[in-house]
């Protein structure tokens, strides 16, 4: 019997200091316990990726004038900007711009462009494209010059400035130039 109320009163004693531990959390919000201990940023971190995974985008466009734009865009996972705000973490992917313009067969421009390729950064020194990265492409007839030849638009995107550059490009036989908008 005595054995028995050793055994019983050991076995109180030990839940007892057991339960003790946490009694002074009981009542405060998991949130709360983490931002004691430094480790809300580590569980509550949100990474949003724009776009979410592999974007692409082809157009094919035809004129009645004979000109034919292709254009594939498309996500490259080699260069990313982060924007960082609280625990909130916005990763944007640049893109490529395969671009090909032909007159009645005839090739005119063929290239691939991305915001790391030194005709861009030649030709668009006054836009900060190292916070940037390239959001759009489409075509359109707007040259006031050459109102024939279909452009090129290119929408350039500073998500920390929220800023956005377009940028005209005029396909040439041979060449092409470029035009800030």
């Amino acid at each position: 019997m005595k054995n028995a109320l050793s055994i019983l009163t050991l076995s109180v004693l030990i839940s007892f200091f057991l339960s003790c531990d946490g009694r002074d959390r009981i009542h405060k919000s998991a949130e709360t316990v983490l931002k004691e201990n430094k480790l809300l940023d580590s569980f509550s971190e949100n990474i949003t990726y724009i776009p979410e995974s592999y974007s692409e985008k082809v157009t094919d466009t035809i004129f009645s004038n004979g000109y034919n734009v292709y254009i594939k865009q498309y996500t490259d996972n080699s260069r990313v900007i982060e924007i960082k705000e609280g625990n909130n973490i916005k990763t944007y992917k640049d893109f490529n711009v395969d671009l090909k313009v032909s007159k009645d067969d005839d090739v005119i421009f063929d290239k691939s462009l991305n915001i790391k390729d030194t005709i861009i950064n030649e030709q668009l020194q006054s836009l900060d494209l190292k916070n940037s990265y390239l959001k759009n492409v489409w075509t359109e007839k707007k040259d006031k010059y050459n109102p024939e030849i279909p452009c090129i638009l290119i929408e350039f995107f500073n998500p920390k400035t929220m800023d956005s550059s377009i940028v005209m490009i005029t396909p040439f036989k041979g060449y092409f130039n470029f035009t800030e908008l």
